[in-house]
Parts: C-alpha cells; sequence; structure tokens
C-alpha cells in the first residue's frame, strides 16, 4: 500500500517537472542562449533582483548622506556669515552712536562760544577703584590743559583736572570727596560747596546749607564761579533730598549729577 503511494507521488512529479520544462522551451528564446543557460538565468532572477533593489537602496542611501554633508555645509557657512554680519553691524552700531555724541558736542561748543573755550578730549582709561574716582584723557600740556580746569559734558559738570603730562590729562570727578565745588541752588541763589558722597552710591551733597533755606527736591544745583577753579553756571545735578545735620543748625542737600560719570567717553576741557 506504501508503494502505491509512493509510485503515484513520483508519478505526478515526474508530470510536474515535464509540464515545467515544456513551459521553459516553449516561451520565447533569449537569443543566443541555450535552453540550460535560460534555466540558469530564470534560477538565478530573483537574486539578481535582490541585489539591484539592496544596490538601490545603497545609492539611496548614499545620495541622502551627500545631500546631509552640503547642507551641512551650507549652514555652517550661513553661520560664518551671520557671525561677520553680526559684527558689520555692531560697528556701525558704535559709529552711529558715535557720530550722535559728536554731533551733540559740537551744538554744545557752537552754543556755549563766546562763554568758554573747550577743548574736545577723549577717554582713554578710568581709574580701577569701583567707586571710579578719576578719569584720563588725550589731551595734555600741548594742548592748553593745565591743573584745576573744570571738565564738563553736555549734560553737565564732570569734576576738574588733576596732574597734566604732555599728552595726557588725569580728571577728579566729582565723585571724589576730595573735590569741592562752590556751587548754589540756581532758583534761590542758596549758596553751598558741593562734593562726593563717601558711601559709594555717585551722588553728591551740598553742604553748609541753614535749617531754614528754601531749598527743596528737584531743584537745579549750578557752580557760583567762587573760588576761581570752576566758571559759574555749570550745571551740576539736581537734588533729590534735604536732610537736617546732627546738630539742628544745618541741612545738607543730596544730589543727582546731571551727566552720568560712569559712561564718559568723550568730553570737555573748559581753558581759561
Amino acid at each position: 500500500m506504501v508503494g502505491v503511494h509512493r509510485r503515484r507521488i513520483i508519478w505526478w512529479l515526474v508530470v510536474l517537472v515535464g509540464l515545467l520544462l515544456l513551459a521553459r522551451a516553449t516561451a520565447a528564446p533569449l537569443p543566443g542562449v541555450g535552453f540550460l543557460q535560460r534555466l540558469v538565468y530564470e534560477a538565478m532572477a530573483p537574486l539578481q533582483r535582490g541585489t539591484a533593489v539592496a544596490a538601490g537602496w545603497i545609492a539611496d542611501a548614499s545620495g541622502a548622506f551627500t545631500a546631509y554633508r552640503e547642507l551641512q555645509q551650507e549652514n555652517e557657512a550661513l553661520q560664518t556669515q551671520i557671525r561677520e554680519l553680526l559684527a558689520e553691524n555692531s560697528v556701525m552700531t558704535e559709529y552711529r552712536l558715535e557720530n550722535l555724541r559728536l554731533r551733540q558736542m559740537l551744538g554744545f561748543k557752537e552754543a556755549a562760544k563766546g562763554n568758554y573755550d573747550l577743548l574736545a578730549a577723549k577717554v582713554v582709561a578710568r581709574s580701577p577703584s569701583a567707586w571710579n574716582l578719576s578719569l584720563v584723557l588725550d589731551r595734555g600740556k600741548a594742548d592748553g590743559v593745565s591743573p584745576d580746569q573744570a571738565v564738563i559734558t553736555a549734560e553737565g559738570l564732570v569734576g576738574r583736572t588733576g596732574t597734566v603730562g604732555e599728552n595726557t590729562a588725569e580728571v577728579r570727578l566729582l565723585t571724589d570727596p576730595e573735590v569741592a565745588v562752590a556751587a548754589m541752588v540756581q532758583v534761590s541763589r542758596v549758596p553751598g560747596v558741593v562734593q562726593g558722597r563717601q558711601d559709594g552710591s555717585g551722588r553728591l551733597e551740598m553742604i553748609h546749607l541753614p535749617h531754614d533755606a528754601p531749598v527743596r527736591p528737584q531743584q537745579t544745583v549750578v557752580s557760583s564761579g567762587w573760588g576761581g577753579v570752576f566758571p559759574p553756571g555749570l550745571r551740576i545735578g539736581y537734588i533729590i533730598e534735604v536732610v537736617p545735620e546732627p546738630n539742628g543748625l544745618m541741612e545738607k542737600a543730596i544730589i543727582q549729577p546731571f551727566a552720568d560719570l560712569n559712561r564718559l567717553e568723550e568730553v570737555f576741557v573748559v581753558r581759561r
């Protein structure tokens, strides 16, 4: 029984192979290719298709990597260009701001012509002290600068010259407690002495004021011209507070300078 079943399976296999061979034999022959060669080609076709697909994937991956690298290089180039443009913009901004300051200084100098002999100077160094008590200017004896000359900006009084070299000059700022300015309240003409506070606040104080003096916050304080160092009428600052002295007989006024003493770049020296 088993033998009969086995012979039947073999017979069907022979028939199936015969049919396959017949189908292959009747298919359109490849020019110059024999029957056995055609069978080999047919057997290799799936492998060839797989190889072609794999090659396509590799080509696609290679192309994607190349495109990514090109995009990366383009991005790096753009980043470099952006940094260069930012640097150029920063330089142009500095030129524009300097131009505005110089125009303001020129206008102030023209307005002051006839009242003061003003010499423009550039700040080239600043005191390392946290209180910023002094500056160094790029002008000196060769430019007519001498000790104890007033130094101002368009906003107001800055200080006075100290040690003067041939081409440089030291400036002692108003915030230095050793710099005293004979001053007065502009409206009431109440006199006093303005000096730097010793608390590092960058503010000034007007001392020797009678306790009943008509001195109020927001009033402007100017130089009086007494003492000969500072010409009269130079704007110093405005009063922000009036404080009585412990003895009850005098009071002092706390003053905010008009000039920003921490951001000075160009100033004027008032030559005699």
